[in-house]
């Protein structure tokens, strides 16, 4: 009797605490004239800074999971929506606040797409900001849809800009466009690009979001403009105009023209020792012609980067990266059997382009999965440690990269014979 008593009282506090909560929650929200809702003024995340070129760490955690969801179920289930990275690095050892509504190039936090439609994000996950081309689960076609989807859709041209444009090139129902509709089809565009070979999913129901805050808050509900009559916790709907709208709309971003990257747009994010050649023995010590390639040759005047070449535990060259140089040629000494290791690290300026975030290679040692059961021990891939995200973006990107080769050389010998003997072991005449 005491220990129901107990938890009646327990599950009574705890349902008063949750409620109390939510109110403040719910009084803290702000709400705009046309009903939408601002929750990030109640969110504040503690921030480490992250190592190796991954610097930037996903938001996805209670109570607020990603910046806009659009509303809409896609094929079997997918409710596409937006996610926030956070820059680690401006926010080093201090607590993150979202400076207010996304503003491209302003806010103090990124909105991005994700690439993976089985994948989910994984909260405080550290990602690298890389290049399209190097996600390695689509090929170099693929990333250039992404591209051109990307670059000319919303959050990264206003919601009127991207009307006015989809009008001006054939797009019959630009005007009814919601801003829900968009994120929906920008998104189910990039999924068909980055995990279908170019076969979209096709629009299936709608659904509240501020009626179903068990999938999370969006930090900026715009449900009251979605244009849905829906409503109630897993209430579904569907909407034969929505539908239209949206499919003809993934139809028509997915037949724009592809956009490569130019040249100065590529992210360090790879190198590779071409050669390392002994070219003067010195006993067992050689020195060797290092060949250092980068897949790209910097973007700006204002990047900071820098060559590091290291031999055993000694750095033993260290070079200034300029903008334009793709390989480096250097000379080192190295005794046989020792490995060289080039690093490249520093700060990149980028353009503006559209980038893909890899996310950090997980260790799962004694981890479980959703099931409770056992993972094996291993590392994670950067696909399995979390959901591949793409997003517009532009300015200072830390960069990492790194390669190393251990020369083989075994010690040649001056002043050698070579005799050639029978198998009597009498030496032969001649030779």
């Amino acid at each position: 009797m005491k220990k129901n008593l107990k938890r009646i009282i327990s599950v009574i506090l705890t349902a008063i605490i949750c409620s109390i909560m939510f109110t403040i929650a719910s009084s803290a929200a702000v709400t705009d004239e046309k009903g939408n809702t601002w929750y990030g003024d109640q969110v504040a995340v503690d921030v480490t800074a992250g190592t190796e070129g991954y610097t930037f760490m996903s938001l996805f955690r209670p109570y607020v999971h990603g910046y806009e969801f659009g509303g809409h179920f896609m094929g079997e289930g997918e409710g596409p929506q937006t996610f926030v990275v956070i820059d680690t690095v401006e926010h080093d050892g201090t607590t993150w606040k979202p400076s207010g509504l996304y503003v491209f190039g302003e806010s103090n936090y990124e909105v991005t797409y994700c690439c993976d439609v089985e994948t989910m994000i994984v909260d405080g996950t550290y990602y690298k900001r890389v290049n399209l081309e190097d996600s390695g689960y689509y090929d170099e076609a693929q990333a250039a849809k992404i591209r051109a989807i990307v670059t000319n859709s919303y959050p990264y041209v206003s919601l009127e800009a991207m009307k006015a444009d989809l009008a001006a090139n054939g797009y019959d129902y630009a005007e009814e466009l919601t801003r829900n509709e968009i994120i929906a089809a920008v998104q189910t565009a990039i999924w068909a690009c980055a995990n279908s070979n170019g076969t979209p999913m096709k629009y299936a129901k709608s659904y509240n979001v501020s009626d179903n805050l068990q999938w999370g808050y969006p930090l900026h509900d715009t449900s009251a403009e979605s244009g849905l009559t829906v409503s109630g916790k897993r209430v579904f709907k569907t909407y034969e105009e929505v539908g239209t709208r949206i499919d003809s709309l993934v139809d028509h971003l997915l037949a724009q023209d592809a956009t490569y990257a130019e040249k100065h747009e590529i992210v360090i994010s790879d190198i590779e020792i071409l050669d390392a050649v002994p070219v003067i023995g010195k006993g067992n010590t050689y020195e060797v012609v290092l060949c250092v390639k980068l897949n790209g040759s910097g973007s700006s005047d204002k990047d900071n980067i820098k060559l590091e070449v290291i031999v055993g535990d000694e750095i033993v060259e260290t070079t200034a990266i300029s903008m334009g140089t793709e390989v480096y040629t250097m000379k080192v000494e190295i005794e046989a059997g020792q490995t060289i290791e080039a690093i490249v690290s520093g700060t990149q300026v980028l353009p503006l382009g559209v980038y893909f975030y890899s996310p950090k290679p997980a260790d799962v040692s004694g981890a479980f999965d959703e099931k409770g059961e056992a993972i094996p021990d291993g590392i994670a891939t950067s696909r399995e440690a979390s959901q591949n995200l793409v997003a517009a973006a532009e300015g200072a990107t830390p960069v990492y990269a790194e390669d190393s080769v251990t020369l083989d050389v075994k010690p040649v010998f001056g002043n050698l014979k070579l005799q050639k003997i029978n198998t009597y072991g009498k030496n032969l005449a001649g030779v």
